[in-house]
């Protein structure tokens, strides 16, 4: 290594320390130079600007990868928001959420939670509003904050209303009244159309 104009020859890049000075010296070919038994070398010897002494190794943090998941249980005012810890990065401890709203600027984000290993994590949501599209996205924070891509989904229209029903039970059931087919019924129903 040329050390010369430099402030050390060599730079240790690794995070596993082995050192072994054999029949290494400091210096050019042609003197000035001391070996590193402190021999005289060809030349004069040279006395400074070495560094030997125990290397500490640089620490470059990493930030943890984490993916965001097409959500899942979708109803008129509810969902499961579901990610992926792909990689903890350099922490040993990473926390996940989900950012969440109606739009892409989010403004709402779930409550954190810390994982140790790679998963996946999931988090339900609860009060929406029925035939709304919303969007979130996964995050994870560790030595670094990563984002998953964003995903949107849109929840249940509420179930039809006809005469006077406000919840259809599961089953056969006789229904007289204007129904809306495009209501989501949340059980599975059979209806019977009997003329007026």
């Amino acid at each position: 290594n040329n050390i010369w104009n430099n402030e050390f020859g060599i730079d240790n890049t690794v995070t596993e320390i082995n050192l072994d000075a054999t029949n290494n010296w400091w210096g050019d070919a042609g003197g000035p130079g001391v070996d590193l038994d402190l021999d005289a070398v060809v030349g004069d010897a040279v006395s400074e600007h070495v560094n030997y002494e125990p290397w500490l190794p640089q620490w470059y943090p990493t930030a943890p990868t984490v993916v965001t998941a097409a959500a899942s249980s979708l109803r008129t005012t509810s969902a499961t928001l579901n990610g992926t810890l792909n990689d903890l990065g350099s922490a040993l401890e990473v926390t996940v959420s989900f950012e969440w709203g109606t739009t892409t600027a989010y403004g709402n984000e779930t409550t954190a939670q810390a994982m140790t290993d790679t998963g996946s994590f999931t988090v339900s949501l609860t009060g929406l509003s029925s035939n709304t599209t919303y969007h979130f996205r996964a995050v994870a924070v560790g030595d670094g904050t990563s984002y998953g891509d964003d995903i949107s989904f849109t929840t249940a229209r509420a179930a039809a209303g006809g005469g006077g029903i406000r919840r259809v039970p599961a089953g056969t059931t006789d229904v007289r009244g204007e129904i809306s087919w495009e209501g989501v019924f949340e059980e599975p129903v059979t209806a019977s159309v009997i003329p007026s």
